[in-house]
């Protein structure tokens, strides 16, 4: 399995569990037309050659099988990635989705508990080896 694809499977995987674990709180109802809207902070290099199959892999497909559910992505890369993750932190408004690292660049979102480890859920859905 190829690099890109493994990442595009985690990262559906990880939007499809967010997106489950936000909407079971809600008491919107997608059967009378109301539309849940998740924002997503991708992280994205539109220079490498793969980068349009994320898109079509990924968000339109997930898109696509979820019309009930509104994505508002933001694709960043590199420094302007990390200084909007930084910026997202200090106004304490964090994206519902974002593409992150277990330390490093992302341990601001570590030390403010600004984010869930969602592993649990992936292995409870054996979506992870």
């Amino acid at each position: 399995m190829t690099g890109l694809k493994r990442v595009s499977i985690v990262a559906l995987a990880l939007l499809m569990v967010v997106t489950s674990v936000f909407a079971q709180g809600t008491k919107e109802d997608a059967s009378a037309g109301k539309q849940i809207e998740l924002t997503v902070l991708n992280y994205i290099d539109m220079s490498e050659p793969n980068s349009a199959n994320e898109i079509s892999m990924v968000w339109d497909k997930f898109a696509a099988e979820n019309p009930d559910i509104k994505l508002v992505r933001e694709d960043l890369f590199n420094e302007p990635f990390h200084q909007k993750t930084e910026a997202y932190v200090a106004s304490g408004q964090v994206p519902d989705v974002l593409y992150m690292w277990p330390s490093g660049r992302s341990t601001s979102l570590h030390t403010t508990k600004s984010v869930k480890d969602l592993m649990p859920f992936l292995q409870k859905d054996g979506m992870v080896d």
